[in-house]
């Protein structure tokens, strides 16, 4: 395996109202990713 150096830096939100602080959290031009599993 070649040499690497892996960051992946990652805060979750967990909780009631969680989504309303999502404004405080992420800078209003950030580009985002959202995941969600069904199953």
């Amino acid at each position: 395996m070649n040499n690497f150096e892996y960051k992946n830096p990652t805060k979750i939100l967990f909780g009631k109202g969680q989504i309303e602080k999502l404004s405080e959290e992420i800078p209003r031009d950030a580009k985002v990713m959202m995941l969600y599993g069904g199953g």
